[in-house]
């Protein structure tokens, strides 16, 4: 994977954890962090990629890159808001071993007001 270029990361996405808590009748009720912002670009993934976690079942729809001191503490247990669309995450990992961006597989789950 490429760096990205001066000016890519121009979209402002909001990283939040996620964590469940018990319900008092049973069942788990998740509460988020406040979370932080950071500057990101974002990529819808091939087909191939997609159909392939299709039939894995590890879905990836979209890659969002971002400077890699910003996405050192993204886990599976986060989710990534961009204009009250809510993406899981799935993945992160470094791009280009230069260390000085991540790029995070997610999944997209739909509307903030239902997701979080």
């Amino acid at each position: 994977m490429k760096l990205p270029r001066p000016g890519e990361l121009r979209e402002v996405v909001r990283i939040r954890r996620r964590s469940d808590l018990p319900q008092a009748g049973g069942g788990l009720d998740p509460q988020f962090s406040d979370g932080i912002e950071a500057d990101a670009k974002i990529e819808p993934v091939g087909t191939a990629v997609y159909l392939n976690g299709i039939q894995s079942d590890d879905k990836i729809t979209h890659r969002i890159f971002m400077r890699a001191e910003m996405g050192a503490s993204i886990d599976a247990d986060c989710v990534v808001v961009h204009e009250s669309i809510v993406y899981s995450v799935r993945r992160r990992s470094d791009v280009g071993g230069a260390r000085r961006f991540c790029v995070v597989e997610v999944e997209e789950l739909g509307s903030e007001s239902r997701y979080g």
